[in-house]
C-alpha cells in the first residue's frame, strides 16, 4: 500500500500548485489540510487529485487524532497565517508557532520526513550587509517574528535529540504563479501590478523603486524543488528558497508592461512611463520594510535550472488571460 503525503496549507497558493506537482509524479494519496473560509480559495482543489480533506479549524489536536494511524511518507507543512497585514499577534503565534510545534513533534515521533515553509521575511534588511556573517536575523513584523520563533525551537530541539528523520525548512523568497488570486494584498507584486494595469490602467510605484529590489522565484520551481526531498536524501537545515538573483520594483513593472503590451492588453503606442505613478513611500512601512532580498544557494540546488523571470511572467500572464476568457 503506497504512504500517504500529507500537505498542509494545501488548498493554499504554493500548497495547491505542490498537490498538482505531486499529481504530476502519480501521487494522489494525499491528505490536505487547510481551509476553505476565504473567498476563492476553493477553487485551488478544483483540478487536483488527493484522497481526503481535513479542515484545520477543528483544531490541532483532533487533526493528529485523525491522522496518527495513517501511513505517512512526509508532511509538507505549508500551512500558515501568511497575511503579513494581520495585526493579532496572539493568532499568527497561535498558527505559525504552536502548530509547527505540534507537527514537528509528530513528525519526529512517528519519524515521517517533515518539510515546512519558513520565510525570507525573516532576514530583515540583513542582506544589506550580507558580507557580514555575524548580523542577526531581524524579523520586521509579528508574521516574520512567528516563523523564526519555529527556527529556534526547531534548534533547541536539535541540540536536545538526534534527528531520526529528515526535517526541511525553506525560508521562501518572493513567489508567484498561479493560484495565488484569493491572497489579495498579500499576492505577489508580479499579480498586483497585472491587477494595476489593466484594472486601474497605472502601476502605483513607490518613489526610488530602483532601490527596492526582490528576489522572484517561479511557483512552479518552487514545487519542482519541495518534491526533490522525496526522491533525494538532503541534509537536515534550513535552506533559502530563491533564484539568487534580485530585480527592482521599477525593473519588474517595466517587465510586466512590456509582456502587457505584447499580449495587446494595453497599447503599445505609449511609452511605459505613461503606465506608471509614483507615489511617496508610506511613513508606516518605515523600518518595517525590505529593500533587498537575495536567496544564499545551497549546494544542492545550484544546478537547478531556474526559470527567468520574464519567462516565468509571460506564462504566468498566459494563463491569467485565459483564465479571465472562461
Amino acid at each position: 500500500m503506497k504512504e500517504t503525503i500529507i500537505v498542509t496549507g494545501g488548498a493554499g497558493f504554493i500548497g495547491s500548485n505542490l498537490v498538482k506537482e505531486l499529481n504530476k509524479k502519480g501521487i494522489d494519496k494525499i491528505i490536505i489540510i487547510d481551509s476553505l473560509k476565504k473567498t476563492g480559495k476553493w477553487e485551488n482543489l478544483k483540478d487536483l487529485t488527493f484522497y481526503d480533506f481535513i479542515n484545520y479549524e477543528i483544531g490541532i489536536e483532533k487533526i493528529i487524532k485523525k491522522i496518527k494511524n495513517v501511513k505517512t511518507k512526509a508532511i509538507f507543512h505549508l500551512g500558515a497565517n501568511s497575511d503579513v497585514l494581520d495585526s493579532d499577534s496572539n493568532k499568527m503565534v497561535e498558527l505559525n508557532f504552536e502548530h509547527s510545534k505540534e507537527w514537528l513533534s509528530f513528525s519526529l515521533t512517528k519519524k515521517i520526513t517533515f518539510v515546512f515553509a519558513s520565510s525570507s521575511a525573516i532576514y530583515g534588511n540583513k542582506f544589506l550587509k550580507e558580507k557580514n556573517k555575524n548580523i542577526e536575523d531581524k524579523p520586521h513584523n509579528i508574521y516574520a517574528l512567528s516563523k523564526m520563533m519555529f527556527e529556534k525551537h526547531l534548534a533547541i530541539i536539535s541540540t536536545k535529540r538526534d534527528l531520526d528523520s529528515p526535517v526541511i525548512g525553506f525560508r521562501f523568497f518572493n513567489t508567484y504563479g498561479p493560484r495565488e488570486y484569493h491572497k489579495r494584498e498579500n499576492a505577489s507584486l508580479v499579480y498586483r501590478f497585472y491587477e494595476f494595469i489593466t484594472k486601474y490602467g497605472k502601476i502605483k510605484l513607490f518613489e526610488n523603486g530602483d532601490k527596492i529590489k526582490r528576489d522572484y522565484l517561479w511557483v512552479k520551481d518552487n514545487v519542482k524543488i519541495l518534491t526533490k526531498i522525496l526522491d533525494k536524501k538532503i541534509p537536515n537545515g534550513i535552506y533559502d528558497l530563491g533564484t539568487g538573483l534580485s530585480t527592482s520594483h521599477t525593473e519588474l513593472a517595466n517587465m510586466v508592461i512590456d509582456i502587457l503590451k505584447d499580449y495587446g492588453k494595453i497599447s503599445s503606442k505609449k511609452e511605459n512611463k505613461d503606465y506608471i505613478e509614483l507615489i511617496p513611500f508610506p511613513e508606516n512601512l518605515k523600518g518595517k520594510f525590505q529593500f533587498l532580498t537575495k536567496a544564499n544557494i545551497p549546494k544542492w540546488l545550484q544546478d537547478f535550472p531556474f526559470t527567468k523571470l520574464r519567462d516565468g511572467i509571460k506564462e504566468y500572464y498566459g494563463e491569467i488571460i485565459d483564465r479571465e476568457k472562461k
